[in-house]
């Protein structure tokens, strides 16, 4: 069994309603949904295309799945989240856009980086005592494409994406590219269009479960973010 503490919008926000549609998967209740059509690309393929980010539901990784660490159980790590959520402030993400990362698409923030990187990695960091490491669970092998800062922090962290190397970002697809990569993403820009486009703030932490290898990864539960965000002190 693997946890993971991700951002997902509550489960009756227009995002998170549209997000679970495209992907075909409820990631709250685990039902299967009916994915919309997308013009020149045929509901087998759209779903095969969806296959990878439906098994993880509509989400942003915060702290990547993890293995629970010897002598650490489930209501432990959970208490533990919802403790460092009392103490984190929101963060704005502010707008969303569709938006190419590599071979996939994704929604991620207009512009440049803004808080969402620094709770990230505080989550990280204060939670990492939950994670087992490598040889008890953790990570053995290092994949193929990662740069030598990226394998360094997975080798560290149990994940390479993570403080300089993070980016806020929703999945959408697999890998898609050319003439259907365009469609795919005119089809999504479509269906999220203004939702997307509308404010959005981080401001629950959201703990999912992947009960089996392999595995949906379900909800479990939501932890509000409570503390107050720093301001500046004018000179």
């Amino acid at each position: 069994m693997r946890y993971a503490v991700y951002f997902t919008p509550a489960p009756d926000d227009p995002l998170y309603v549209l997000g679970a549609q495209w992907l075909g998967r409820d990631a709250f209740s685990g039902a299967t949904l009916a994915q919309p059509v997308c013009a020149g690309v045929s509901a087998e393929r759209v779903a095969e295309v969806t296959a990878s980010p439906r098994r993880y539901g509509f989400h942003a990784t915060l702290k990547a799945p993890f293995r629970l660490a010897a002598g650490i159980g489930e209501a432990e790590a959970v208490h533990a989240v919802a403790a460092v959520a009392d103490k984190l402030a929101p963060a704005d993400l502010g707008p969303l856009q569709v938006t190419r990362l590599r071979d996939f698409l994704a929604l991620t923030p207009v512009g440049d980086g803004g808080p969402e990187g620094e709770l990230a990695g505080t989550l990280v960091e204060q939670l990492d005592q939950l994670r087992a490491p490598a040889g008890q669970g953790g990570v053995t092998r290092v994949p193929r494409g990662l740069s030598f800062r990226q394998a360094a922090l997975l080798t560290r962290w149990g994940y390479p994406f993570v403080f300089d190397e993070f980016r806020f970002h929703m999945t959408l697809s697999g890998p898609v590219v050319g003439d259907e990569g365009a469609r795919v993403r005119e089809t999504l820009e479509g269906l999220f269009g203004g939702v997307a486009a509308r404010r959005h703030v981080i401001d629950t932490i959201t703990v999912f479960v992947e009960p089996a290898p392999g595995a949906p990864l379900r909800v479990h539960s939501r932890h509000r973010l409570r503390g107050v965000a720093a301001t500046a002190v004018a000179s």
